[in-house]
């Protein structure tokens, strides 16, 4: 994961809100972070990737996830999604939980961590 110091919400895979390109909040995705460039490419939920971005870390169109949207914010008719789950992702996950849950949350360092 690249860290940006207090912007280390923004690695690769992580959702985030971002403001598209009519200054609607959105959820994206971080598809890319390009530490010398200092930006970060964010893919919107449900929009092909023609619509992708690549803005400044600092830039007031990106916060951190759920600071400005709530539900779905993508194409309501036809949005591309793209589904990870599978069988083995599943179960993985089940177990991650489960070891959460036996450590009674003593896993991590800090609440951020924990969310």
């Amino acid at each position: 994961m690249v860290e940006f110091g207090e912007l280390d919400y923004l690695a690769v895979d992580t959702y985030v809100d971002a403001k598209d390109s009519i200054n609607n909040w959105c959820v994206g995705q971080v598809k890319n972070v390009n530490p010398a460039d200092k930006t970060v490419q964010i893919n919107f939920e449900g929009w092909s990737t023609k619509y992708d971005i690549e803005i400044k870390r600092y830039s007031n169109k990106i916060a951190p996830f759920r600071t400005h949207t709530f539900g779905y914010t993508g194409q309501s008719s036809t949005a591309i999604r793209d589904f990870k789950f599978n069988q083995t992702y599943l179960a993985v996950l089940e177990n991650k939980i489960n070891e959460i849950l036996d450590s009674d949350f003593r896993c991590f360092q800090s609440a951020y961590e924990c969310t």
